[in-house]
């Protein structure tokens, strides 16, 4: 009986070592997948950035040229081709920097913004839901607090943000005037400054019947229409920020998003 259970004993021994062996095994045949599938989808998403990107492009520049046949792309396949084709910018930097990142980098969130009412220029008035912002014609009396923009009607959202993939959308149709986007935590409150990426502001506006950008020409050429809402598309991985029009899907421009540096929502009235 000894004999038979130190056969049985020596039996199992082998078959756990075969199983351990197998198991090591499949996890590294699993891991070189893994890295084979990021490759393979970082070079997909160029692929399809560069074909998308020229397609929207053709669409910005081909109002002179009247081309009619078009190739149209549903509104939610649209905003699903370009969230795949940003993610193409946060795939290189895991190929650099491990494959750990992965679940925390492709994961975009919408934001959910409300304003901040110490930093709001005393001729604004913010509504109790904290997402609505008016202008008025006279300043409200306000604390002078170190936060509050002075000289232009601004306001920044609370959210404050430096790493992850971030959205939210502004309603701007009943404005004549505005830009939206983000601002860097340091920017000025009690000086004039201009809504440039030199003075710590990434935005896109309207202003005297033109749309304004906050990077040095040559310009972006984005249709001459009045838009309802504008998406804000925060990527700090890759170092930009990008405005959409958020009824159809189209990129209007990108800018940098001052990679490393705490942003906020910007809105100028």
């Amino acid at each position: 009986r000894e004999e038979g259970n130190r056969n049985l004993f020596t039996s199992r021994k082998c078959a756990n070592q075969k199983i351990s062996k197998t198991s090591s095994a499949l996890r590294l045949l699993l891991y070189h997948w893994c890295l084979k599938i990021l490759s393979f989808l970082s070079h997909l998403c160029k692929g399809i950035f560069d074909r998308v990107d020229w397609r929207l492009t053709l669409f910005h520049f081909s109002s002179e040229e009247k081309i009619t046949n078009r190739p149209s792309f549903q509104h939610a396949l649209k905003w699903r081709i370009w969230d795949f084709c940003d993610i193409n910018h946060i795939l290189e930097e895991i190929t650099k920097h491990f494959k750990d990142t992965l679940l925390s980098g492709l994961q975009r969130q919408k934001a959910n913004i409300t304003l901040d009412p110490n930093t709001a220029h005393p001729q604004i008035t913010l509504f109790l839901d904290g997402k609505t912002a008016e202008l008025g014609e006279h300043c409200q009396e306000l604390p002078n607090n170190p936060e509050r923009f002075e000289l232009l009607a601004v306001v920044l959202g609370r959210e404050e943000f430096k790493e992850g993939r971030h959205f939210w959308e502004v309603n701007v149709e009943s404005q004549k005037e505005w830009a939206v986007g983000i601002s860097q935590k340091s920017v000025k409150r009690k000086d004039s400054f201009s809504l440039n990426t030199e003075e710590g502001v990434s935005m896109l506006g309207r202003w005297r019947g033109n749309y304004r950008f906050s990077i040095p020409p040559p310009l972006p050429h984005i249709p001459n229409k009045r838009f309802k809402r504008i998406r804000v598309c925060l990527n700090c991985a890759a170092g930009k920020v990008s405005f959409f029009d958020a009824e159809t899907g189209i990129l209007l421009y990108s800018t940098t998003s001052f990679p490393g540096e705490i942003v906020l929502p910007f809105f100028w009235l």
